[in-house]
């Protein structure tokens, strides 16, 4: 599963989860196998930092 986080910059980091690695991508490969409820769930408890 690949998840992608917004950060505020309006960066896109692709997550994925087998690598358990961030890249930095501007690619929309992945959009539409995202599952958004998951990625804001993600987003606000794990990755403001990003």
């Amino acid at each position: 599963m690949v998840i992608v986080i917004c950060s505020e910059s309006g960066s896109k980091y692709f997550y994925d989860r087998g690598m358990s690695e961030f890249f930095a991508s501007n690619r929309e490969f992945a959009i539409r196998e995202i599952q958004w409820e998951v990625t804001r769930c993600f987003l606000r408890k794990e990755f403001l930092k990003y």
